[in-house]
């Protein structure tokens, strides 16, 4: 016996081998594997039932949604649970929600929305006979794009308040100071008959006054002639707006220059014979030429008669060929 016996102890182990570690290692790596496997599995599996559940939730909510449909939107005052029952206690009753009626197939057209005041448009104001011309094209068009035109037209009685303030607006906003004091009282329909009265007019007064400061327009007096041409142009624009066409602005033209010339003489003979014309409202022809010289003529035979009324009569006349 060894000295190791003889003392009592045990037998020494052999020591381990790397070929028992790296079987111990790979036990531990198998373990852990099916570990993660079985965790994965779980996870899978609590994943599609709650999918489940979820689509559980949303077909029952469909079916709900169609009962409410068919019953013309009377619901159940509960809502259902995931399984589709609902909660205990007594059976729900359905409340009835009226339902509003269906709008009118042709509803009568509104010139806005009431909840938004519209802008009122703004254009060069209404200044008097130089302008009225283009001011009413423009007004119109911004009337019938509001829809209020056949209120100031006075075709649309039982038009709103609102509808008439906004066409009253239109117009008395877009005009001087000066005629705004004349149309404070009155409604749409009145301001615009009123404005058409006073300054849809042919007054051969103002185009007379435009062609003598026509020809009275000196380069020298301007400082570009750009500036110069700017007022030729205002000018010619002042004598066509205050006619229809060309051949009516030739023979106002005309007219007027024949005014001037008979002014060199009499100033005082030229204004009567221009109120003479004015009042005839005769059309923009020959006739207006011809107007101007048989009033010259009566004026003329006054200096031999009891006074100029009694001579305006006279049928005397100087006829153009």
């Amino acid at each position: 016996m060894s000295k190791n016996t003889a003392k009592g102890k045990g037998p020494t182990p052999s020591p381990k081998s790397p070929e028992d570690d790296l079987e111990r290692l790979e036990n531990q790596m198998q373990q852990i594997s099916t570990q993660t496997q079985e965790s994965l599995e779980q996870i899978r599996h609590e994943i599609f039932q709650k999918y489940e559940e979820t689509q559980s939730v949303q077909k029952t909510m469909l079916e709900h949604l169609e009962t409410l449909t068919a019953n013309r939107l009377s619901p159940s005052p509960f809502v259902p649970t995931p399984d589709g029952t609902s909660p205990p206690g007594d059976d729900p009753k359905p409340i009835d929600i009226p339902v509003p009626p269906a709008p009118s197939p042709n509803p009568m057209p509104r010139a806005y929305d009431l909840a938004r005041t519209p802008t009122i448009p703004q254009i060069e104001k209404l200044k008097g006979r130089s302008n009225y011309k283009t001011w009413t094209i423009n007004i119109r068009a911004h009337a019938e794009n509001l829809h209020v035109w056949s209120i100031i037209e006075g075709q649309n009685p039982n038009a709103s308040q609102e509808q008439k303030g906004l066409a009253r607006s239109l117009i008395i906003l877009n005009v001087i100071t000066a005629i705004q004091h004349q149309i404070d009282n009155m409604t749409a329909t009145q301001a615009w008959t009123f404005l058409k009265e006073r300054y849809n007019t042919r007054n051969i007064i103002e185009i007379t006054k435009t062609v003598q400061e026509f020809c009275s327009v000196n380069r020298d007096k301007f400082n570009t002639v750009e500036t110069f041409h700017q007022r030729l142009l205002t000018l010619e624009r002042q004598i066509t707006e205050s006619t229809s066409n060309k051949d009516e602005a030739y023979h106002a033209i005309i007219a007027a220059f024949y005014l001037i010339s008979i002014g060199r003489a009499d100033n005082n003979v030229r204004a009567q014979i221009m109120d003479s014309l004015n009042n005839s409202k005769l059309e923009y022809t020959d006739a207006l030429k011809q107007h101007v010289i048989d009033r010259l003529l009566a004026f003329q035979n006054s200096n031999r008669s009891t006074g100029i009324n009694a001579v305006r009569d006279s049928n005397k006349a100087c006829l153009f060929p």
